[in-house]
């Protein structure tokens, strides 16, 4: 089973996600779309900036590394609906890279902007120079339009505790 876990940069994908696979579910396995991009490209890192170069590469690669999860295990795979082009230029990830994919459901994080403007500083060294609010509600409308079209769960999650996020994944794994 593979729960896509999106949300913009900030929000607490992997932090949630790793706290599960670690404490919560011994077969559970977290990833990043990135990182699994970065594995099947071989490519040891790209810039801190956040920006995706070429797109449609990189979801093919993302797509080869997920046929390796396609057993009992549980794989989080945090991601976006939306990547970011430059500053303030989006770019929906094609529909056709979740029809392949396979998720079975989508948990979508999302948390007060100044929350994430203090964490992307903090972590990243990113100051705010792409409009959250904006990349919030591309990465909501697109997670929604997406969710609905394939036709799986889709769960959304603000400013969610340890506990709360666990039971969303739990309840998702009873379905």
């Amino acid at each position: 089973m593979i729960i896509f876990v999106a949300g913009i940069h900030g929000v607490g994908k992997s932090y949630l996600c790793k706290a599960y696979s670690e404490n919560e579910h011994e077969n559970a396995i977290h990833s990043s779309a990135s990182q699994l991009i970065k594995q099947q490209l071989k490519v040891e890192n790209w810039g801190a900036d956040k920006y995706v170069s070429d797109i449609d590469r990189n979801q093919t690669a993302l797509l080869e590394a997920l046929k390796r999860f396609q057993g009992n295990e549980l794989l989080l795979l945090d991601g976006h609906f939306v990547l970011l082009k430059s500053a303030n230029e989006f770019e929906c990830v094609p529909e056709n890279i979740f029809v392949q994919a396979k998720f079975s459901a989508c948990i979508l994080i999302e948390t007060d902007l100044p929350t994430v403007t203090e964490r992307l500083m903090n972590r990243d060294g990113i100051s705010a120079e792409v409009d959250l609010d904006l990349f919030f509600s591309k990465e909501r409308a697109r997670a929604e339009y997406i969710c609905k079209k394939i036709e799986i769960p889709l769960i959304k999650l603000n400013s969610p505790s340890q506990k709360d996020f666990n039971e969303a994944v739990n309840n998702l794994l009873k379905e």
